[in-house]
């Protein structure tokens, strides 16, 4: 019984401490009512105690990354660019696979396949004003860069380049290789300058282009000449009255000086013709005693639609010391139509040409053609002077060519040369030639 007492009352004391726990808790709760503090007051009290340290790590946050945000590009070409736009680095690659066939019997030139470029580049902005271009030609022997220059821009009209560049001089020559209408340019760009290191200041309004220049040593040996000790001057001048998308009418003139160091300047001039396959069919041999070279020429072009007409004409004459001065000419007319309506964009501010974008890429699939385009040119160079002695030879060329785009990346390109060369020239013949390209750039 006493047992049972005893149970009963330690049960009861229990029972008490328990109640007791409740009302404390009931009082916590009755507090926090009273000082209108709910669960979700006191989340948001901690979360504002803790709010300074969050803003001092977003404030380093914005230090080292918020204004370093970027976007990243692949179509049409690889980019990265800040967000604000002012800092950007681009990659973009050029790939030409040349081959090319001769059908004339007697012809002295040989059939064969070369890499014709294979170009890398990169470009970008540095702070908005700030810009550079490097790019190397892996399809060439020598590790010397094509390009390598630092530009500043002034305002958007003016701009300054100094570093290893193309000595501007003519449509043709300006003209970028991934763009031209036939596998090889003009022959008469054998007779224009070419890339130099010097600075040059690029001058546009809303329908004019104004380049000038100062360059030193000849140091690209793309081109088939011998320069050695010049300093030059060179200058283009474009005017486009009309570009209104549909329609263009494109004009200018160009002067180049280039001056030996010593008076025994050297000069050398050759062509290959329409294909960097084949051997030089003109060649002048080692002019001597070259006191200084001036070129001059003339540009023209118009485009209605998918129509574009460009023409050139360009002279040289190289003054040497206690000889008859030596002049050299050359030319060219050249068309292009684009059979399925697409058009070459032009550009007020470099004065050129763009490529062909089709509307619609090739898909099996779909039915879709890509774009598609047909050329003709006449091309003649003059490289024999009898008043001077200098018989270098000299040839008249006309260039069918049929261009194929199945998308913005891809063009294929294929040309059939007639080739008139005179009894001066290295090739006194008439050969023909099948020259195919295929391409990819971005």
């Amino acid at each position: 019984m006493c047992f049972l007492y005893s149970s009963a009352y330690a049960s009861d004391k229990e029972l008490l401490k328990r109640i007791d726990l409740l009302e404390q808790k009931v009082q916590k709760l009755e507090k926090l009512l009273a000082d209108k503090e709910t669960a979700s007051d006191i989340k948001t009290k901690v979360y504002n105690n803790h709010k300074p340290n969050d803003q001092i790590l977003d404030n380093h946050i914005s230090r080292v990354g918020k204004n370093s945000d970027t976007t990243i590009q692949i179509n049409p070409f690889p980019k990265i660019e800040s967000e604000d736009k002012k800092t950007s680095i681009a990659v973009n690659a050029l790939l030409q696979n040349d081959l090319a066939l001769f059908t004339h019997e007697k012809s002295y030139l040989k059939e064969g396949a070369i890499v014709r470029n294979a170009r890398i580049s990169m470009r970008g902005k540095l702070y908005e004003d700030w810009s550079y271009f490097l790019q190397a030609n892996l399809a060439k022997s020598d590790a010397n860069p094509t390009y390598a220059l630092i530009s500043y821009s002034f305002s958007k009209n003016f701009t300054l380049s100094v570093g290893k560049m193309c000595e501007v001089f003519g449509l043709d020559n300006s003209t970028y290789n991934s763009n031209t209408f036939f596998l090889e340019k003009a022959a008469v760009h054998t007779i224009t300058p070419n890339n130099k290191t010097g600075v040059m200041a690029v001058l546009n309004g809303e329908d004019w282009l104004v380049t000038l220049g100062g360059f030193g040593n000849y140091t690209n040996e793309e081109k088939s000449r011998v320069y050695r000790n010049y300093y030059s001057g060179s200058t283009r001048m474009t005017y486009s009255p009309i570009h209104n998308g549909n329609d263009v009418i494109h004009m200018g003139i160009n002067a180049n000086y280039q001056h030996a160091y010593k008076k025994f300047g050297k000069a050398e001039y050759k062509s290959r013709g329409e294909s960097e396959i084949s051997p030089y069919v003109l060649n002048t041999g080692i002019i001597n005693n070259v006191d200084n070279i001036q070129s001059y020429g003339v540009e023209f072009a118009t485009a209605k639609g998918p129509f574009v007409l460009e023409t050139e004409y360009v002279t040289n004459m190289i003054n040497r010391y206690r000889r008859k001065s030596v002049n050299f000419s050359g030319g060219y007319l050249q068309l292009a139509w684009v059979l399925t309506g697409e058009k070459r964009e032009y550009s007020v501010q470099k004065g050129i040409f763009g490529g062909v974008i089709p509307s619609e890429p090739f898909n099996i699939k779909d039915g879709t053609k890509g774009a598609w385009e047909i050329a003709l040119r006449y091309n003649y160079l003059n490289l024999n002077d009898k008043k001077a002695n200098i018989y270098g030879g000299a040839m008249n060329n006309i260039t069918l060519g049929l261009n194929w785009y199945p998308n913005y990346y891809i063009k294929i390109m294929a040309n059939y040369a007639f080739i008139k060369t005179n009894r001066y020239s290295v090739t006194p013949n008439r050969p023909q030639v099948l020259m195919l390209r295929t391409q990819i750039g971005f």
